[in-house]
């Protein structure tokens, strides 16, 4: 079936609603004396399903490329998120490796485990020199600076197939992760300059502190080397050949470094016990303030002013009823007479104190009167 062109165009303004569209029918042109003819377009006959095709819009047109550059930007953003979290996960799995190595470190056969069981983890490539970074990093941070830690930093070269150039690189990224732990990097120094001193020379380790010069650093090994040498001296093994070799101290030098610590063991040892002598001394001096309290009813006793009926005795009766009293009240032998302020102790033969501890005694340490002195008791010889 065969429409005309402008019925087919008011046919289309009808099922789009667009009533105010004016259709132009499309005469073909022709001249003066030419009649001229509609032209014709085919269209679907009735319950064929098949619609007509409208025309394009400037939306339809610009849809599809904004959806084009929609899906890119989201395909560009999940493959970002995707590398970060890639990132994220390899840099946990490097921290846990360094963390279990140190754990095992010394045990070989777990080392063996522990390296295989991350290597797997970590996928395709080449990660020994990222591996070695981050178990290099703990072990400076959880082990002190000692021979075992040097052996151990060896053995882990060797079971990780670790090249000399390979460490030459990865020493100094390992130390790269540590510039805000400068006794962190002193360390890790310190092993590795006995561990591997060539890669660790080639490296240049010493050159890698932030803020201290070389001769600090000089300093600060050199410091390093005594302490531990010294916390070792109480190893029977401690000045082996071995030992020294591996710590790069001549005999020489140790034996130097051992008076040293033998020295202020004595002067530690001697510092103790004049503590525990004046500790002594402090209790022996409270003991006798107690005492004094004690003993204090008895002393000046007979002191006082005579009863009014009393008959008067010349001194030297006097002096010899005072020592008859003092005797009886100290019973017979030598008694010791303690001073309460200095803590000085004298003997009097018996029956004969007041002739050298009279009223007016001092002592002869302190100055202290008479009255400061304690009478101890008997004293058996």
């Amino acid at each position: 079936m065969r429409l005309p062109l402008r019925q087919l165009q008011q046919m289309q303004r009808q099922q789009n609603g667009d009533e105010d569209r004016s259709g132009v029918g499309r005469l073909t042109p022709g001249g003066a004396g030419e009649s001229k003819q509609q032209q014709y377009v085919g269209v679907p006959p009735p319950g064929s399903g098949v619609q007509p095709v409208a025309p394009s819009s400037m939306i339809s047109r610009v849809r599809a490329p904004f959806i084009g550059l929609t899906l890119l930007a989201a395909a560009t953003v999940a493959g970002w998120q995707s590398k970060r979290v890639y990132k994220e996960r390899q840099q946990g799995l490097l921290e846990e490796f360094g963390a279990t190595m140190v754990a095992y470190l010394g045990e070989e056969r777990e080392m063996a485990s522990t390296l295989k069981l991350f290597r797997g983890q970590l996928g395709p490539g080449s990660h020994s020199g990222p591996m070695f970074v981050a178990f290099i990093k703990q072990m400076a941070v959880e082990r002190p600076a000692d021979i075992r830690t040097i052996l151990d930093l060896k053995r882990a070269v060797a079971l990780m197939q670790m090249t000399p150039n390979a460490l030459i690189e990865a020493l100094p990224l390992a130390m790269d992760g540590l510039q805000s732990q400068p006794s962190m990097l002193g360390k890790l120094v310190f092993v590795a300059e006995r561990a591997v001193p060539a890669a660790a020379t080639a490296a240049k380790l010493r050159s890698k502190f932030p803020t201290w010069s070389p001769e600090t650093v000089a300093t600060l090994q050199r410091a390093m080397l005594e302490n531990t040498y010294r916390e070792m001296c109480d190893d029977p093994d401690a000045d082996s050949a071995e030992n020294l070799s591996i710590l790069g101290l001549t005999e020489g030098e140790a034996s130097r470094l051992r008076e040293d610590v033998e020295e202020k063991k004595a002067a530690a040892a001697a510092a103790v016990a004049a503590v525990e002598a004046e500790k002594r001394e402090r209790e022996q001096l409270q003991d006798a303030v107690k005492k004094a309290s004690e003993y204090k009813p008895r002393i000046g006793k007979n002191q006082g002013a005579a009863p009014k009926d009393a008959p008067v005795a010349d001194d030297e009766d006097d002096e010899e009823e005072e020592e008859e009293e003092e005797a009886q009240d100290r019973g017979e032998g030598t008694h010791e007479y303690e001073c309460t302020k200095c803590g000085y102790i004298m003997f009097p033969a018996a029956g004969r104190e007041f002739k050298f501890y009279g009223d007016d005694f001092k002592c002869p340490t302190c100055g202290a009167d008479k009255g400061s002195f304690v009478d101890n008791g008997v004293v058996e010889v």
